[in-house]
């Protein structure tokens, strides 16, 4: 069964930025690969094949105006104290917001259900096994508090699989869908 998310892509100018985010002041994390570096905009999972061509289909109806964005700031998830991922945030800008609320949409007739939380754009950086101290993790944000990329066009998404190895997953898009307008008459 493949496991699956859809997400944006970051353009090369993007992470090129973001290796530069991840100085090895944490020891024991897992840094993100740059080939690993995207927007997620809804974690699938795995799901049997009927299910897998249901959800390709439901994505190519989506009809939306390409847009731009940018990444801004750097935090951790869940928070300071028990730090399990570091990540540089995605502006909540309405284009974005937007998508993935569509997406969250046309997904939900394939037996996709959405998550109950707010929806939170961000491209990891690094996962911890175990939490980072408290003032390194203060240190580095407060470091790193004024991050922020150049805008970047959004022209299209991608439904990738996610294949778990050893040294970290290996992703594999399935599908481009390109961004376009809807039509109206």
């Amino acid at each position: 069964m493949p496991r699956l998310f859809v997400a944006v892509e970051m353009p090369d100018e993007v992470k090129t930025a973001l290796i530069e985010l991840q100085q090895r002041v944490f020891p024991a994390a897992r840094w993100s690969k740059r080939a690993q570096m995207h927007l997620t905009l809804h974690f699938i999972g795995a799901v049997p094949d009927e299910q897998f061509a249901a959800i390709k289909t439901a994505l190519a109806t989506v009809t939306q105006a390409p847009f731009d964005m940018k990444l801004q700031g750097v935090g951790v998830f869940p928070h300071q104290d028990r730090a399990r991922v570091l990540w540089a945030g995605g502006v909540r800008a309405p284009g974005v917001l937007h998508l993935h609320h569509q997406l969250g949409n046309v997904l939900k007739p394939t037996g996709f259900t959405p998550e109950d939380r707010p929806y939170a754009p961000h491209v990891t950086l690094a996962r911890f096994q175990q939490s980072p101290p408290r003032d390194t993790v203060q240190k580095y944000l407060l470091t790193h508090q004024r991050f922020a990329t150049e805008h970047f066009r959004v022209t299209e998404f991608v439904l990738f699989s996610s294949d778990l190895q050893p040294d970290g997953a290996v992703y594999t898009p399935e599908q481009v869908y390109p961004l376009q307008a809807p039509i109206t008459s």
